[in-house]
């Protein structure tokens, strides 16, 4: 990296063990120097009326193009003063993007500006030898079975209307029409409303108040929403429904048959291969459920267990990949790693801290372990993977490895070989669900 050509002047102030400020101060007549040299390179670009292409006179050059040039120079500066400023104070890794500060500029002054500098946390992670894990008594049960199978006959479902009855009950389909609002506020347009009664979409007190409802009757309803509603300004007001009734519905299930079986794609032939299917899907299902559910306990104590800080801009990255993976940000469309994030760490700064230190935590028993993930364990897995989706080991290869990739496809595959060490270190508890 170029270096700049004079001294300057810096000051450290170590804001905490994650953190660290420096202040630089480039002389007056190194920044003046700078803007010369860079407008007497300029000056064969320029044309102005009346003289002669890279004729203009220094001066007007530099009073047409001053303020872009000083701009270009300062940014320079930056970039070298704050690398030396980091050679010298002996910081040789850095995590995030410096936070910048320009003194306020004058043509006549010094070149000033401070830098937040942000260090990757390096904690001791401590008592990881054993955990204690509840878990609620599991297995699969007939009953879970029949209610995903009912769920697949449900989405193959066909409606009759009902023609023996105009009140609503519990288990029927209501077709009609809804406005909603809030108090004191004018109620939405009118829009279609079709849900089956008793199914718990609904909030208890609008569904209960759809019980008993006549086609052809309109009926205003009240709720309140929740306190931890996603929308602060809404919590605690009044939501209004209107609801217009005019149809009832009745939901017909198909037979479990196996031509409807075969229908499914799952590779059954007979209702009771469905069943069997079914079943180990949803205990596989619920093994992946717990194996997250004991991760997760041991985490949170490992949190609580090895209190350290993480830099502000590693929970902003983190905020950044919650906004992202939510759906509120479109990286397609914006650079998520410039982007701005102070407005959203109120809300899920904390979450965010949580995430960024236990990526910490995980990366460091990677380290204190001496976890190690090889070419030939890489190999392996392409192998494995590639077998048990039919796919050529080369696409696999493409697809996970390739454009970079392997340095972060082996990062990961040795954190989850941290988190295979620390559920093996986990006694589990079972309990009564109504015990927890």
């Amino acid at each position: 990296m170029n270096q700049v050509s004079t001294d300057f002047s810096h000051e450290r102030s170590d804001i905490d063990e994650v953190t660290t400020q420096i202040a630089v101060t480039v002389p007056q007549a190194e920044v003046e120097k700078r803007i010369e040299a860079e407008v007497v390179k300029l000056q064969p670009q320029v044309t102005l009326k009346g003289f002669r292409k890279g004729k203009a006179p220094l001066g007007m050059v530099k009073k047409l193009h001053g303020e872009r040039v000083r701009f270009e120079v300062s940014q320079r500066l930056i970039s070298e003063t704050l690398y030396q400023a980091l050679v010298k104070e002996e910081i040789n890794e850095t995590v995030g993007e410096p936070e910048l500060e320009l003194a306020e500029s004058k043509e006549d002054g010094d070149f000033s500006y401070t830098a937040k500098v942000f260090f990757p946390p390096k904690p001791k992670i401590e008592k990881y030898e054993s955990f204690q894990v509840e878990l609620e008594e599991g297995g699969v049960t007939d009953e879970d079975v029949d209610k995903a199978i009912d769920e697949m006959r449900s989405s193959q479902s066909t409606f009759s209307t009902i023609t023996d009855r105009t009140i609503a009950e519990s288990g029927d389909v209501i077709k009609g029409n809804i406005r909603v609002g809030l108090e004191d506020e004018e109620p939405a347009a009118e829009e279609p409303f079709v849900v089956r009664l008793g199914e718990g979409r609904l909030p208890e007190e609008l569904e209960s108040g759809l019980l008993g409802l006549t086609v052809g009757e309109t009926r205003t309803l009240e709720t309140t929403l929740p306190d931890d509603h996603r929308d602060e300004q809404l919590r605690g007001k009044k939501a209004i429904y209107i609801v217009t009734l005019d149809e009832l519905q009745e939901q017909i299930l198909p037979e479990v048959t196996d031509d409807f079986v075969k229908t499914l794609g799952m590779g059954a032939q007979t209702a009771l291969e469905l069943r069997l299917k079914v079943r180990e899907q949803m205990e596989k299902q619920q093994e992946q459920q717990e194996q997250t559910e004991i991760h997760a306990q041991i985490l949170k104590e490992l949190l609580e267990s090895n209190p350290f800080s993480v830099p502000q801009s590693m929970i902003d990255g983190e905020i950044r990949g919650l906004l992202v993976r939510n759906g509120y940000v479109d990286p397609s469309k914006i650079d998520v790693h410039r982007m701005p994030v102070d407005t959203f760490r109120e809300q899920l700064g904390k979450l965010a801290e949580e995430r960024a230190r236990t990526s910490v935590i995980v990366e460091r028993i990677v380290e204190q372990e001496s976890i190690e993930f090889s070419d030939e364990d890489v190999k392996k897995l392409m192998e494995e993977i590639s077998e048990e989706h039919g796919m050529p080991v080369a696409d696999v290869e493409k697809a996970l490895l390739s454009d970079g990739r392997k340095a972060n496809f082996v990062r990961e595959q040795k954190q989850k070989k941290a988190l295979d060490l620390l559920r093996e270190r986990a006694s589990i508890k079972r309990t009564k669900k109504e015990e927890k």
